[in-house]
């Protein structure tokens, strides 16, 4: 089972409602609403904030979709250690 699936799994239905727009704000390219800030330290990757969840994402010029979602996760003082 993955770690997002399971993630996305416990949230209530308002935040997993919220989680799916901005996983396809994501994906479609979208941004003008998001959050978003570049990582330091990483040439493509990027995270969202909404509310204490954060969605941490690579851009891909080798893929045809062009993201890879690595994390969705609760902010806490490791949400960037794992990457």
């Amino acid at each position: 089972m993955d770690k997002i699936d399971k993630f996305l799994r416990k949230l209530r239905p308002q935040e997993l409602d919220c989680m799916e727009r901005v996983i396809d704000e994501i994906y479609s390219g979208e941004w003008k609403m998001l959050n978003i800030k570049k990582l330091k330290g990483f040439s493509n990757l990027y995270r969202v904030r909404s509310g204490r969840i954060r969605v941490v994402f690579e851009l891909l010029s080798s893929s045809p979709v062009g993201i890879k979602i690595y994390s969705v996760d609760n902010r806490n003082d490791n949400t960037y250690n794992n990457l």
